[in-house]
């Protein structure tokens, strides 16, 4: 049985740049936080202005390690899916140095929050570890 085939198509370079913007987003979250531990829950978002995410994470005793790229520095802060503070609002440094924190979830869910200074595109990079 012959086999699908087409002809006279041609392949053109994807000049979207959210193309390559995801692209680099992807390659550079997969460098960041590592080595991958057992039970983390991670997450990345990339945004000029305040932004959050949440993580699905039970309740427990936790590390938050968290980085950026972009900005000089953000404001970063975690709550619960409760709203309950986590950890304070606090000014990280994108300086390529990784932030690391104890925190207790006492609920399901922990929301992450970014705001970075004088509204410059930034990366985020950040992990719950479980600690035992």
């Amino acid at each position: 049985m012959d086999k699908p085939a087409a002809a006279g198509v041609m392949l053109e370079l994807n000049t979207d740049p959210r193309a390559s913007e995801f692209e680099d987003m992807s390659e550079w979250v997969a460098r960041q936080l590592q080595p991958k531990l057992p039970g983390q829950l991670a997450g990345a978002a990339s945004s000029s202005s305040p932004t959050s995410q949440g993580l699905s994470a039970e309740p427990g005793s936790y590390e938050v390690q968290f980085l950026c790229d972009g900005a000089a520095d953000v404001e970063f802060s975690v709550a619960s899916w409760t709203g309950a503070e986590v950890l304070s609002q606090m000014s990280i440094p994108c300086n390529g140095n990784v932030f690391k924190a104890p925190v207790e979830l006492r609920t399901r869910g922990a929301e992450f929050s970014m705001v970075p200074s004088s509204g410059t595109k930034t990366r985020y990079a950040f992990k719950l570890v479980p600690n035992p």
